[in-house]
């Protein structure tokens, strides 16, 4: 009669034993002495499973441990009690050597997987006879320990679960150890050969996985010289090692690039354990202080996100091309001042402008290596025609392409909705989602990623006339807008939207003209442009562009030309006047003006004045008042009204949300 393979090896261990319906003893951890009054109760079930229970407290998974079992084995081989297990059947066994670093076999772990994709491991000594109690599973080395030898010492150990996956990474090249389970952990001798070594943990991705690998890093605390672990951002439900491995190959990478790409997933601090998703976090002291570096100072920055917006037909392509350009051939970029300009190649993705027709010949006429300029092909791919990309489920190709050309220092997304793919760019929380992983991407490789963008009509703050989610404008760490100068139409001026890496950003402005051949370049103006967006799209809408300031200037040097005044008296007449309170402090400073302080009072004066109020409702500063130059200037008073005019002054900065 065919019975479970746990009952099996109960009668082996206990000849003395009758079967199901009559105890046996357990073998268990709860019985370390042996089990002299057998207490464990053996009954199969009506769908001929093997039911256990141990009334010392033995868990039916130490039980099964015990005897080398997996849970399946508490099944009939190839008859699972129900008419669909009934009908698989064996299809391949895959044999695992273990074996010493001196390579002698110490056992084999067999995989036996079935037809209907289920699968059994089960260890045989190395005569090839099954374990039924033969092996002490925990003395056992790492499976390919035996290859150490074939590595440098220094070499980096990766640990993974399953030898399948300790195979993936040979295969390319990586030293990869597989720990199937522990017993004892601090007492497991097999992380010796881990002692003094840079270790890099490889968890599955699921709970159980990491908890794992948690286990392990605490075992080897102490010993090791450095314990980092893997993070595949992208791993299916229960991803592992060779899961990614294949992914990576169905790319078409090398070994090298897989190498690559890999060591671009460590990380220092374990993933979560409280599920596929869970927090992970870590302290600033473990984050190297890095500088910012530039693609053109001040503007674009490498590793960040670079938005540019404007109507169309401004030329934000052209400045797109143009950039590409002078990356090609390390051409300084306008005002750009860097002691070395940036050079490598580009990726441009353009969905609006011919390749032939367009962009190769305004890469050509400023001079730009065009075989650095990489382009999506054009040319027929089989049946499915020309290639394209969506930022929603291509990223991984985009990393490919960047892993496969380190040289790139630029891409270009002309315009971004075209290459969000299903991703509704007008919802906050799914255009986030793309361009926080793009940003990832950028910094992994140093790459600037310029987003081009169209405007809307709305007439409220610049920054909200970016079409699309305000995410957009939130997620990129630098942001122009490309607009007319008012007052020349031919020319084109790039002013500062946001900034959240530098110092505050000025303007510059452009000329387009053609060359020789009639084809378009741009000639710059390298003096600084101190306009804002919001002036000159209200200029465009019929309002005025000149600053109130200027006017507060003249309107403050009149009444100090008389001598000194009280600021309060001289504030309250400004603002009669229809001047704010923040513009008049803005017009203060222009002036130069000298606070003085007396009798609680704040006194205003132009610089050489002789110091004697003329005001007839206030007293003069004689030569005895104590001059200070603390006075709250319009930025430090957090009790000013607001000013309307603000937008006229500092280039505005938008505040991530």
């Amino acid at each position: 009669m065919v019975e479970p393979i746990a009952v099996t090896r109960l009668r082996a261990r206990d000849a003395s034993w009758k079967g199901p319906g009559v105890n046996a003893r357990c073998p268990g951890p709860s019985h370390a002495h042996g089990d002299r009054n057998p207490s464990l109760s053996v009954a199969i079930g009506a769908d001929g499973r093997a039911l256990l229970e141990c009334f010392a407290g033995c868990a039916v998974g130490d039980i099964l441990r015990a005897l080398g079992c997996v849970d399946s084995d508490l099944f009939v081989p190839d008859s699972r009690g129900s008419s669909k297990r009934s009908e698989r059947f064996e299809v391949r066994r895959t044999p695992y050597e273990v074996r010493d670093i001196d390579g002698t076999l110490r056992a084999v772990h067999v995989r036996i997987s079935y037809s209907d994709g289920s699968k059994i491991f089960r260890w045989a000594d190395p005569s090839g006879a099954w374990h039924s109690g033969s092996l002490d599973l925990d003395t056992l080395p790492l499976f390919a320990t035996e290859r150490i030898r074939e590595f440098p010492d220094d070499a980096v150990r990766f640990v993974c679960e399953g030898e399948k996956s300790a195979n993936a990474l040979l295969e390319v090249g990586t030293l990869a150890l597989d720990c199937w389970r522990f017993g004892h952990l601090s007492e497991r001798q097999a992380l010796a050969v881990l002692s003094g070594t840079d270790v890099v943990l490889w968890p599955d991705n699921d709970v159980p996985g990491r908890k794992h690998m948690a286990q392990i890093a605490s075992a080897l605390r102490g010993k090791a010289k450095s314990i980092r672990f893997v993070q595949w951002t992208e791993a299916p439900p229960k991803g592992d090692a060779a899961d990614c491995v294949a992914k990576l190959r169905s790319s078409e990478l090398d070994d090298a690039a897989i190498r690559l790409r890999i060591a671009s997933m460590i990380v220092e601090d374990a993933p979560a354990e409280s599920g596929a998703h869970g927090l992970r976090l870590t302290t600033l002291d473990k984050i190297a202080a890095e500088p910012i570096t530039w693609l053109w100072t001040g503007r674009i920055a490498r590793g960040k996100i670079t938005l540019i917006a404007g109507d169309p037909g401004l030329g934000k392509s052209m400045l797109t091309h143009e950039l590409a350009a002078r990356v090609t051939v390390g051409q300084r970029i306008a005002d750009d001042r860097q002691p070395s300009p940036v050079q490598g190649e580009v990726i441009l993705f353009s969905a609006e402008d011919g390749l032939g027709d367009t962009i190769r010949p305004r890469i050509e006429a400023t001079r730009g290596d065009v075989s650095k300029v990489h382009v999506i092909d054009p040319r027929p791919e089989g049946k499915e025609g020309p290639s394209w990309l969506s930022l929603d489920r291509d990223l991984e190709k985009l990393e490919d392409a960047l892993t496969q050309r380190p040289n790139v220092r630029l891409v270009v997304f002309d315009p971004l909705n075209a290459y969000v793919g299903k991703v509704d760019a007008h919802k906050d929380h799914e255009i986030r989602s793309i361009l926080g992983k793009l940003g990832q991407l950028a910094e992994r490789h140093n790459v600037a990623v310029v987003l081009v963008a169209h405007l809307n009509k709305s007439e409220s703050n610049a920054a909200y006339r970016v079409g699309g989610s305000m995410g957009i404008v939130a997620v990129a760490r630098t942001g122009w807008f490309v607009v007319l100068d008012p007052n020349d139409p031919k020319r084109r001026l790039l002013l500062p939207m946001k900034t959240n890496v530098g110092g505050p950003p000025t303007g510059i402005a452009w000329n387009i003209h053609t060359d020789s051949q009639d084809r378009p370049i741009i000639i710059w103006s390298v003096e600084p442009r101190t306009e804002t967006a919001d002036a000159v799209f209200r200029a465009q809408r019929g309002g005025s562009t000149r600053p109130k300031r200027h006017d507060a200037v003249a309107f403050i040097e009149s009444k100090l030309t008389d001598g000194p005044m009280p600021s309060s008296e001289l504030l309250a007449l400004a603002e009669e006047s229809g001047f704010s309170r923040n513009t008049c402090f803005r017009a203060r400073d222009e002036l130069d003006v000298r606070s003085t302080r007396r009798g609680g009072k704040w006194f205003w004066a132009l610089p050489g004045s002789d110091g004697e109020s003329k005001n007839p409702n206030g007293g003069g500063v004689g030569a005895g008042t104590l001059e200070l130059d603390f006075e709250p200037s319009f930025s430090e008073r957090v009790d000013a009204t607001p000013d309307n005019d603000a937008h006229d002054v500092a280039s505005p900065s938008v505040s991530d949300p």
